[in-house]
């Protein structure tokens, strides 16, 4: 009872996990109905020790079985197949009574349409008959369609609760699949390392926040921030701790732009991005020395282990109605940055964009 998952060796334990309590309640309660042909048939011994392990033992083989094969998915779909012959073995020594065989035959094409769709439902039915071709080398065939009082009256609560079973189980994986979803989703717009918006989400808003603003006037600004020297860091350090730097810086960029509607990104190595809303230069400048001042008085525990002291130079730059492409706008900041590492590093320098001049301020810790 799920959709099918990606086959590899050791994939799809959770495939055979998924089905072990389905299949026990399944031929656990299958039971009852075949039970009760069987015996207004007067069976043997031999029969009835062969149906409780069908029913008893089977279950906990197949699940064994799953779990250790090399590829669990195949294993598992060869284990409904082969539940899908025990259903055309019984429906046989049944001699066909009507009411417990369709109960069989729709919970076992439940089960297998379910796993495997419209395909592996069909190749469900080839194992039934062959089930019932093995069932006719043990007896004769013959015809029993009439079911009793006591048969219908076991299978009425069958019918009702084992739908909902396989439902139940359906609606849980399709919840954890869109959480897996859900996550993947995240996953795929987050930096591994600084869990910030990688730089191809975080260019994706910009260029979101770039059509919204020629659309309405409104005046985003760009930050482009790097921390200075830290190739140095790295080079004396080694790359881990540059790396427990990056993760640290991140954290305090998340802590000071909380609560505001920044975005936040990584643009790469140790250069990251900041989108402000509707703005002035001015404001934008004062935010970007307000972070270089919270940054300076923070003790990040990494920077004070490596007695490194940790600083940035940041480039700002505002949407203006001459820029063509978002690209453009990024640039502009990135040029007033690389101006701020120019004039000596730990600076904010705001692009003039009206004749594109870069006025720098050095920021007092």
């Amino acid at each position: 009872m799920i959709h099918q998952l990606q086959r590899g060796p050791g994939r799809g334990r959770s495939f055979v996990k998924r089905i072990y309590v389905p299949r026990i309640l399944g031929l656990g309660f299958g039971a009852f109905p075949v039970g009760s042909v069987l015996y207004e048939l007067n069976y043997t011994t031999p029969v009835w020790l062969l149906m409780l392990f069908c029913a008893l033992i089977w279950p906990h083989i197949a699940y064994i079985v799953g779990l250790r094969a090399k590829y669990p998915y195949n294993a598992e779909f060869r284990n409904l197949l082969f539940d899908a012959a025990i259903v055309g073995f019984w429906i046989a020594m049944m001699g066909f009574n009507l009411v417990p065989s369709l109960l069989l035959l729709s919970a076992n094409g439940l089960n297998n349409i379910s796993a495997g769709g419209v395909k592996f439902y069909l190749k469900g039915w080839g194992a039934t008959l062959i089930g019932m071709c093995l069932a006719f080398l043990i007896i004769e065939p013959f015809i029993y369609l009439d079911s009793s009082q006591l048969s219908i009256m076991i299978c009425i609560p069958l019918v009702l609760i084992y739908p909902l079973l396989v439902g139940f189980v359906t609606f849980r994986l399709s919840i954890k699949l869109m959480e897996e979803r859900q996550h993947a989703l995240v996953l795929s717009k987050t930096d591994a390392l600084s869990q910030l918006n990688n730089r191809g989400h975080w260019e994706s808003l910009v260029l979101k926040k770039f059509d919204a603003g020629k659309a309405t006037n409104e005046k985003p600004a760009l930050l482009m921030i790097d921390i200075d020297h830290f190739k140095r860091i790295n080079d004396t350090h080694g790359h881990l701790a540059g790396d427990k730097v990056l993760i640290c810086f991140a954290q305090a960029m998340k802590n000071f732009f909380h609560g505001t509607n920044a975005e936040l990104g990584r643009y790469g190595g140790e250069e990251f991005g900041v989108l402000l809303p509707d703005t002035d230069p001015m404001s934008a400048k004062q935010v970007a020395e307000a972070f270089c001042r919270y940054l300076a008085k923070q003790e990040l525990s990494i920077c004070t282990e490596l007695d490194v002291k940790l600083t940035v130079s940041i480039g700002i730059a505002l949407l203006t109605p001459n820029m063509q492409d978002f690209s453009q706008w990024i640039d502009i900041a990135d040029q007033a940055l690389y101006k701020a590492k120019d004039n000596g590093r730990n600076q904010v320098c705001l692009a003039k964009q009206d004749n594109r001049h870069f006025i720098a301020t050095a920021v007092s810790s």
